[in-house]
């Protein structure tokens, strides 16, 4: 059950709605658990055996403490690491001892890394800070199964999750249309733009066979970009509108992070939680800067390595890592640099070199990566394969979608937060134009073809 599907949106969320809104405050928690639980079951109901498993681990760890810390977190990394690395770790194994070794290779099961992370957060906030905000187990699986974030986050802190449970003033007007507006967005995002994106990608890919143009080679680096930005930032809006729908207040996970000007400002307004996290628990304790040169150093590619890894256990993954990792260092050696400055500490520039760090994270194979790479910068800048797909696959969904993604580049983030508060302060107008945004999002529903969330892999 996906959040664009005609199930969840007319049948599971107003029938969880209408519970939450009027039945009694004291049945809101169970109301909520039950229908995490339910979510959960009906897109991988048998991997919920890992949510209960973390939950019932955690909990009996901070009542009786009966095992370390460290052992503690990596039990609860186990099924993570079963699941999404052993297969590759043991890959690796068989090429360099030429053997034949076999591992799990099935389904991953949905949210793995979201919700094993946001466990370790919880469990070492508890256990070093004193910070035990869940009081009971049904706390801690709704904690865990909260379903607007379970599968692809953001990752949020249980002090902030308690609090919202806490609320006694829980649905009011303004939040619960401002909710209506992110869902609007996010369809919008998912349905009608990073899909479109999709499409042209997919089909412009197929240039492999017969020559990729430089026309071509941009046209996938450009879009890709675009898709992924309205793909995930699009599930964000919508689990932040359902967590307004419910009370909550979920973390933005996105700030314009294509308004940048540096990688190092990317990191600060892309996928925000996850960076906060590997900051707040491995750069931090690493050392993070306090060390001098070379640990600083030391532990940006240790973060990165990791944060490539939490991706996707495969070589390209760790090559985009790499490619961050690197553009990071170089940022802080040139730091002061007046000429570096000039030359690269620039939205368009950052914003290029971005796309085109994006081209590992979309093929796993190394030799369409470097064709992608080479023809970038040929001189083959048209070919007819990539005239006829311009003239039959070029649609003018396709085109909107391609005018929202740079303009996304291009308008400041100022003027859109003018545009909005002007929005909001035109009460008729707002109304208005919330449920036309709605409207455009659900219309996306019946139209669009189907393309899975990318994230919901990891």
């Amino acid at each position: 059950m996906l959040f664009v599907s005609t199930s969840f949106l007319f049948i599971f969320l107003p029938s969880l709605l209408v519970f939450t809104w009027f039945l009694k405050r004291k049945y809101f928690n169970a109301v909520l658990l039950v229908g995490s639980i339910f979510f959960y079951w009906i897109g991988n109901g048998f991997f919920l055996i890992i949510i209960f498993y973390i939950a019932i681990l955690m909990h009996l760890q901070i009542k009786y403490n009966y095992l370390s810390n460290r052992a503690t977190v990596l039990l609860i990394l186990m099924p993570l690491l079963w699941f999404k690395y052993a297969g590759f770790a043991v890959g690796m194994l068989a090429k360099i001892f030429d053997i034949s070794l076999n591992t799990y290779s099935g389904e991953l099961p949905l949210g793995i890394s979201f919700f094993t992370f946001q466990s370790i957060a919880y469990y070492i906030d508890t256990k070093k800070k004193g910070q035990n905000h869940l009081n009971s187990l049904s706390e801690v699986v709704l904690f865990l199964t909260f379903f607007p974030q379970l599968v692809a986050g953001p990752i949020i802190k249980s002090i902030n999750f308690k609090s919202d449970l806490l609320k006694i003033d829980r649905f009011k007007t303004d939040e619960i249309q401002y909710g209506i507006l992110r869902i609007g967005y996010g369809l919008i995002k998912k349905l009608l733009f990073a899909n479109s994106l999709s499409r042209l990608v997919d089909i412009q890919t197929q240039a492999f066979e017969t020559g990729i143009s430089m026309l071509s080679a941009w046209i996938i680096v450009l879009a890709f970009s675009f898709q992924i930005y309205f793909d995930f930032s699009g599930y964000c809006d919508i689990a932040v509108g359902l967590g307004k729908l419910l009370g909550f207040d979920l973390p933005e996970n996105f700030n314009f992070p294509y308004q940048a000007k540096s990688f190092s400002e990317f990191w600060t307004r892309w996928h925000i939680t996850l960076t906060q996290f590997f900051r707040d628990y491995v750069y931090i304790p690493l050392g993070g800067n306090r060390n001098g040169v070379l640990k600083t150093y030391r532990n940006l590619w240790i973060t990165f390595l990791l944060t490539s890894l939490w991706h996707g256990a495969n070589y390209n993954f760790i090559l985009w890592g790499v490619i961050h990792g690197l553009f990071l260092s170089v940022e802080k050696i040139f730091s002061k640099s007046a000429i570096f400055s000039f030359l690269f500490k620039r939205r368009i520039t950052t914003f290029i070199l971005i796309s085109i760090s994006w081209i590992p994270f979309r093929f796993s194979e190394f030799n369409h990566i470097g064709v992608i790479l080479k023809s970038l910068f040929s001189f083959s800048f048209i070919n007819d394969h990539t005239m006829a797909l311009l003239v039959t696959e070029i649609n003018f969904l396709t085109l909107i979608a391609f005018v929202a993604g740079i303009l996304s580049v291009v308008i400041s983030e100022e003027t859109i937060g003018r545009l909005h508060k002007n929005l909001f302060t035109l009460k008729l107008s707002y109304s208005i134009y919330i449920y036309s945004v709605l409207l455009v999002g659900l219309i996306g529903v019946f139209i669009s073809e189907y393309y899975p969330f990318i994230y919901f892999r990891f």
